[in-house]
């Protein structure tokens, strides 16, 4: 059955969880399996490996290098998505799409998908106020945990001509 698929294919994208291992170490089969099948195709697909779940990188269990390693062992082009995020998915299938038709993407084209966000930066007023000297036995302590103490402002940043910024790119 498996063959049936794979018949006429320009691509094969092997996608894993990159916080299951086992879904990693069960990868090893499906590429002979798949490779064993187009060996003797006349035009042979793109592979792909693609890690997904990138979006959960604090319980990651399968290491770059390992990804990069299988990879670069199975000749395989390597790329990291989150499927729930959305995080390089349209770029991993633009990156295939130009492989199987044999264009090389500019820089332009592979950055076109990066997200930049826009907010408005307010900056608010400060009156100056003389600094205060406290000794350290001296030192204001806040009444009780919820409290806080403030937090002189710091008259180079208040002087700064860049303070008027209105758009900031976040990557």
């Amino acid at each position: 059955m498996l063959a049936n698929y794979l018949y006429g294919a320009h691509a094969v994208l092997f996608v894993y969880d990159v916080i299951s291992a086992t879904t990693f170490e069960n990868l090893a089969e499906w590429i002979e399996r798949v490779k064993s099948i187009t060996r003797n195709y006349e035009k042979q697909p793109i592979f792909a490996l693609i890690g997904n779940k990138t979006d959960m990188e604090h319980r990651r269990t399968v290491r770059i290098d390992k990804h990069n390693k299988l990879a670069q062992n199975s000749t395989m082009n390597a790329f990291y998505v989150s499927a729930k995020t959305g995080d390089s998915v349209d770029l991993c299938f633009r990156q295939i799409a130009g492989l199987i038709m044999g264009v090389n993407l500019s820089k332009t084209d592979l950055e076109s998908d990066i997200s930049i966000v826009k907010a408005p930066v307010t900056v608010c007023e400060v009156e100056e106020q003389p600094p205060q000297k406290h000794h350290l036995s001296e030192a204001a302590q806040p009444a009780s945990v919820g409290e806080s103490l403030p937090i002189p402002p710091d008259p180079k940043k208040l002087n700064d001509s860049s303070r008027h910024s209105s758009v900031c790119s976040v990557q």
